[in-house]
């Protein structure tokens, strides 16, 4: 059974400043037996492109490097130097200055099996990203014959959104691990997921500089492997590489992820750390994970909480949070301004949302401000959406031992009162920003019921 059943690619074609574009898929023996895409194009603007971004769901999850295409490289009586980037090239109706053209091997696993991938241009002195493509992927899910004898809970959030709350009265639940050590970040199956995805990724050709390292020591980052790559070895390889060998991987990783929680959890009971056992686990729970959509693949039963704030009271408590520490944390560091600081906050809350929307029939919506209100309802619904006891005992138990003084938690606030953080915005954010807020995000506020 092949691996890829279906792709269509389309080039957007009334750009501004973008024209003659081309992407297409290499094909090659073996092409439709493996989790990896190959991909070439070529376009022409007036604008210096920098590298191209892949994006699923608004997500960035994968980068490929450009090269311009000048003159003098038209240089063999085929009409290119470089004989791989003729097929990309041919589309053009021109060659000049600002010709580019990029080579591109996309891990497939890091988008669900119905997938859109949008592509992008990062280009000019602000790297404004221009879509020039989108590809409709279609292919056959993962198989892991390694099962978890817990299911993973994942939670997805922004920074200043009650999430080290929410961790810390989820971790009172008897059935329900979340490590203790604040804030609730320990991220053992982010760790090894991303080294599924890291160790499966196809190898670019045009990026064999190092290629016998396997971590760049300089990025301190794994490499793709060598030798999934087209072009290379024999199709029965190629084809091992790209299948059979992820799925061994993802038993490896999921393995890992297992042994390395039992001894956490075993040492963490037997310590008195945690109430709950090994045996009796039947969630583990990490905050802000990446590839969501691959736990949902390869480990049934996974479960997905979002957790959503206001945003402008996120951006102001963020900043709260920032004087409080004497950091410049959540982005604030690399903005130029409050007015920027804000765009970038807003653009993740907008991420979210579609994030939400593509998953909106499984996942469990959670607002901060219910939770602030009666965590006692909200901890019900979440245990009820769980399949958990969530009996008036149990989640009163889970309060009350949640809201034990704590100096860590004590620290991690910005007001006196809690209820006081809901519609803060309304007083400690400037009219202008609130504005530039709507602009922006009117839409998942109002879709999440927010005043706008």
């Amino acid at each position: 059974m092949s691996v890829i059943s279906s792709v269509k690619i389309e080039t957007e074609n009334s750009l501004k400043d973008v024209s003659s574009v081309t992407v297409r898929r290499v094909f090659q023996e073996g092409a439709d037996d493996v989790y990896g895409l190959f991909l070439e194009g070529a376009f022409v603007t007036s604008k210096k492109v920098y590298r191209i971004d892949f994006y699923h769901n608004k997500l960035h999850f994968d980068r490929a490097p450009v090269s311009a295409i000048r003159p003098r490289d038209i240089a063999d009586r085929n009409g290119l130097k470089f004989s791989h980037l003729k097929a990309a090239i041919r589309g053009l109706a021109s060659l000049g200055e600002n010709t580019y053209s990029f080579r591109a091997a996309i891990n497939l696993i890091a988008v669900p099996p119905e997938a859109v991938v949008d592509v992008y241009i990062v280009a000019g002195d602000s790297f404004e990203k221009t879509k020039i493509a989108s590809i409709q992927v279609s292919r056959k899910p993962l198989e892991a014959n390694h099962r978890l004898p817990w299911s993973p809970l994942l939670l997805t959030s922004m920074g200043r959104s009650g999430t080290t709350w929410f961790m810390h009265l989820l971790r009172e639940h008897p059935e329900i691990y979340v490590h203790e050590e604040y804030p609730h970040e320990l991220l053992m199956m982010q760790y090894w997921t991303n080294m599924l995805v890291s160790l499966t990724t196809p190898l670019e050709a045009d990026r064999l500089y190092d290629k016998w390292e396997m971590r760049d020591m300089k990025g301190q980052t794994v490499s793709p492997h060598v030798y999934y790559r087209r072009g290379v070895l024999n199709p029965e390889t190629f084809r091992y590489l790209g299948s059979d060998y992820v799925c061994r991987m993802a038993d490896f990783c999921l393995q890992s992820i297992e042994q390395a929680y039992k001894t956490i959890i075993d040492y963490s009971h037997a310590h008195g750390q945690t109430q709950t056992s090994w045996e009796r686990v039947r969630f583990v729970s990490e905050k802000g994970l990446l590839y969501k959509d691959l736990y949902k693949e390869i480990c049934p039963g996974t479960k997905h909480v979002f957790l959503i704030r206001d945003i402008r009271d996120n951006i102001v408590s963020s900043k709260a949070f920032n004087r409080k520490t004497g950091r410049k944390g959540f982005g604030e560091a690399t903005a130029r301004n409050d007015r920027e600081f804000v765009e970038n906050r807003c653009a993740i809350f907008n991420q979210r949302f579609a994030e939400y929307e593509a998953c909106r029939g499984e996942a469990h919506f959670v607002r901060y401000e219910d939770m602030i209100a009666d965590p006692k309802g909200m901890l019900k619904r979440v245990l009820e959406y769980l399949g958990l006891d969530n009996s008036e005992a149990v989640v009163s138990e889970m309060v009350r031992r949640a809201s034990q003084d704590n100096e860590e938690m004590r620290q991690h606030k910005t007001t006196e009162k809690t209820a006081a953080t809901a519609g803060r915005w309304k007083r400690d954010l400037a009219p202008d920003l609130q504005e530039l807020c709507l602009e922006l995000s009117a839409p998942a506020l109002k879709a999440w019921g927010y005043e706008v």
